[in-house]
């Protein structure tokens, strides 16, 4: 499959340039439909205003999830308040003991996180098969997570837990932040002793 076909314009330059980007971040069920357009009516691939504005909010979003995951890992508590709207709803935690459901400052919210992150040796946070629908300033994203941990006691032992985030985003200023949250535990392994810690 030839992805950018030479009938490209100088006017389709920019698009072009554009769905580089969404190949390389593995973006491509829009494209593919413009594609398949293309391909069966013979006319030279064009991406509307539109179908740009959509793939750029769905690269913002992963890009939010994915500061996330190096805030949580990092346990950097300033960078992962920047990943939410200044209030959150909270329907499900697997790190927050007893949760129940309810909206909570952002502040709040960090700092019942990391009270008990803090008790982990390491954490690393790995998210994927996004998927994302946006409605206007509003989206949702249905995510999964795995996440390798060990906390430190005697022996140093790692665990993981598999699971899925269920979001809603919403546009603040032209930035993507998470608005809801909520998280389900869907497995979790014994993985057994830590060889080495390097960083």
């Amino acid at each position: 499959m030839t992805l950018f076909p030479m009938s490209y314009s100088m006017s389709c330059l920019p698009a072009a340039a554009a769905m580089r980007q969404v190949v390389a971040n593995g973006l491509l069920d829009d494209y593919i439909t413009v594609l398949e357009y293309s391909q069966m009516s013979g006319e030279p691939m064009t991406m509307n205003e539109s179908v740009l504005r959509r793939v750029a909010d769905e690269l913002d979003i992963r890009r939010t999830l994915a500061r996330l995951s190096r805030a949580q890992d990092d346990g950097d508590r300033e960078a992962y308040k920047t990943c939410f709207t200044d209030r959150v709803l909270l329907t499900k935690s697997v790190v927050i003991p007893d949760w129940q459901p309810r909206e909570l400052s952002v502040d709040e919210l960090a700092d019942l996180y990391f009270a008990e992150v803090g008790k982990l040796k390491f954490a690393h946070h790995l998210v994927s098969n996004h998927i994302i629908d946006i409605d206007g300033d509003e989206a949702t994203c249905l995510a999964d997570l795995y996440c390798v941990f060990a906390e430190d006691g005697d022996g140093l032992r790692s665990s993981s837990l598999g699971g899925r985030y269920d979001l809603k985003l919403r546009r603040v200023d032209g930035e993507w932040l998470i608005s809801e949250r909520s998280i389900v535990e869907l497995y979790a392994i014994d993985s057994g002793d830590v060889a080495r810690i390097l960083a």
